[in-house]
């Protein structure tokens, strides 16, 4: 009889070691499926919500070829649903998507113009939304175009950005698909990247021809690593007079360590 009561004693002590174990596990299963519910964006309160789900209630339009040719209504969507201020009067210029560099699977990529603007000549008003595939807004600008540049072989496009003010300045950004966000990756050391837009004489009697310095991918340094170039002739006035001409380049070189282009020094 004894035997039997320690036999018993030892298989309920058993049970119980077992029961705390499996209670450690679910504790840290919850906190683990806790931390997955990171909000990622401002679209979505969860991640747990399906691909499908997702652009069911959302994201559908901007697949859909036929729901795009109603830009406003696009627009009025993704305002209703995107915590971002659309400047009245935009219309849906273009929308797309793009498998761009550092990015497994494609973004979608809109448009707005402002047709009536005349405000900040000669570009505009206009406003970009960058989407991953899930439809969560990653990126947002106010360009005064945008475009794509390939660097690597067998990899997507760079996004290539001109920001102008209305005084006739511009400047590039480049940016790249890392963790979730465009990274700006272009002359990252210096804080005055120069100007590679100028189409005003005024103020400083110097203007750009062309307006936007071209854009020229070469291996500048012979690393087999290709660069970015901005080529073109700078003016020179006075008195709104034309005075001279002479070539100007800035040469961005491709850092391979870091993944990113710095300009390089004239001294070099």
């Amino acid at each position: 009889m004894r035997i039997l009561i320690f036999i018993i004693a030892i298989f309920s002590f058993l049970v119980a070691c077992n029961d705390g174990q499996i209670s450690d596990k679910t504790v840290s299963s919850e906190l683990d499926s806790l931390k997955n519910k990171t909000p990622k964006g401002e679209l979505f309160k969860e991640d747990t919500i399906s691909m499908d789900a997702q652009r069911e209630r959302v994201f559908r339009p901007i697949l859909s070829s036929e729901a795009r040719k109603d830009g406003n209504l696009l627009l009025k969507k993704f305002k209703d649903f995107y915590p971002v201020k659309l400047e009245k009067g935009l219309e849906l210029k273009k929308c797309y998507s793009v498998k761009m560099y550092g990015c497994k699977d494609s973004i979608w990529v809109m448009e707005a113009i402002h047709p009536n603007d005349s405000n900040c000549l000669p570009h505009g008003l206009k406003q970009q939304l960058f989407f991953d595939a899930k439809g969560h807004l990653i990126h947002t600008d106010k360009a005064s175009n945008i475009g794509w540049t390939v660097i690597k072989e067998n990899q997507g496009p760079l996004l290539v950005t001109l920001n102008t003010d209305c005084n006739g300045k511009g400047y590039h950004h480049v940016y790249k698909f890392e963790n979730g966000e465009l990274i700006d990756i272009f002359n990252v050391l210096l804080e005055n990247t120069p100007a590679t837009f100028d189409s005003n004489q005024e103020g400083d009697d110097v203007n750009f021809q062309p307006n936007e310095l071209e854009l020229k991918i070469e291996d500048r340094n012979k690393d087999k690593r290709n660069d970015l170039v901005f080529k073109g002739t700078r003016q020179t006035f006075k008195d709104k007079k034309f005075l001279n001409a002479s070539p100007i380049e800035y040469v961005f070189l491709y850092q391979p360590g870091e993944d990113w282009f710095v300009l390089k020094s004239s001294s070099k």
